[in-house]
Parts: structure tokens; C-alpha cells; sequence
């Protein structure tokens, strides 16, 4: 039951946020994001762990999704900051993706070239999506700026992975 919600909370934060992005409410989605982000702190119970991860993973996201709008890769909808700096509600589009790692799909954790497979395919998806419904727009040619993505999302997938591994096995010893 907690994996389904997991998921389904997941996919409304992404919805929320690009649709709101695309119709000029920016505040829409990050504020879905962190109730949903409260329900999944109270649901999951490691609230350190769980703050730590997203926080760093929306820090990571910030910069990447920076880095690739000034190699104009994309360009999101601008609220807030001028481009290229990622906006909020694609910051805390990281924060909702980060919500992810620790339920729905732990599963992937040790096993990285499958995490790589589908984070590429799902990150370059989800972005095409979003341009798709209008919160952000892909720089031409297509392809190759569809590929790219695929790659960031490739070796960000597992890395996140690792990197919640790090977060959790520090915790851990800090209490002993």
C-alpha cells in the first residue's frame, strides 16, 4: 500500500507541477510537492534521512537542470529566478522525485545499470512530457537534446542511489 501511494503521490506532484508551470500558476506544484513531501516524511518515518536526500537531490537537480539550460539543452518556464537558473517549481520537482528512492523503487538500489536503463528512459520521458504539456520547451535538434537528457538521467539514476545509500549508512553510524 505504501509503495502504490509512494507512486501515485509521485505522479501527482509531477502532473501538479507541470501543469501548473504550463498554465502560469507556478505555485501550484511546489506547493503540492511539499504537502506531498510532509504526508511522505510522516508515512516513511526517517525524517532526517528522508530531509537530507531530498535536500541534496534538489540541489543537484538545481544545478543540472541550470547547467543544461545554458547549454540549451531546454528551457523551462521562468518564475522567480531569471533564466538560466531552474526555477522552483522544477526545484522541487527533485524533491518529489527524491520521495522515490527509499519506497517505490528501492528496489533498483543495487542494481545500477539497471537504474541507469530506466532513469534515462524515464528522466528523458518525463522531460518530453513537460515540454509536451507546455511547462518547458526543447531546444532543436530535438533529438540529440532528447538524448542528452537521457544521459544526465542515466548517470544521475544510480548516483542517487549510491548517494541515499551514503545518507542512510552515515546516519547510521552517527547514532551508534
Amino acid at each position: 500500500m505504501l509503495i502504490a501511494f509512494n507512486l501515485l503521490s509521485f505522479q501527482v506532484g509531477w502532473f501538479t507541477s507541470i501543469l501548473g508551470a504550463a498554465k502560469d500558476m507556478f505555485w501550484l506544484g511546489p506547493l503540492m510537492v511539499l504537502m506531498l513531501f510532509a504526508v511522505h516524511l510522516k508515512l516513511h518515518g526517517n525524517v532526517v534521512r528522508e530531509v537530507t536526500l531530498g535536500l541534496t537531490i534538489m540541489i543537484i537537480g538545481f544545478a543540472t537542470d541550470t547547467l543544461l539550460t545554458v547549454l540549451g539543452i531546454y528551457t523551462p518556464k521562468t518564475f522567480l529566478f531569471p533564466t538560466p537558473y531552474s526555477p522552483p517549481w522544477l526545484i522541487l520537482m527533485w524533491l518529489n522525485f527524491s520521495t522515490l528512492f527509499n519506497v517505490s523503487i528501492r528496489w533498483l538500489r543495487s542494481r545500477h545499470l539497471l537504474a541507469a536503463v530506466l532513469g534515462g528512459i524515464g528522466g528523458a520521458l518525463a522531460y518530453y512530457g513537460g515540454g509536451a504539456l507546455g511547462a518547458m520547451e526543447f531546444n532543436q535538434p530535438l533529438y540529440r537534446n532528447i538524448l542528452i537528457t537521457a544521459l544526465v538521467w542515466a548517470g544521475l539514476t544510480p548516483f542517487f542511489f549510491i548517494l541515499s545509500g551514503f545518507i542512510e549508512k552515515k546516519l547510521k553510524e552517527n547514532q551508534s
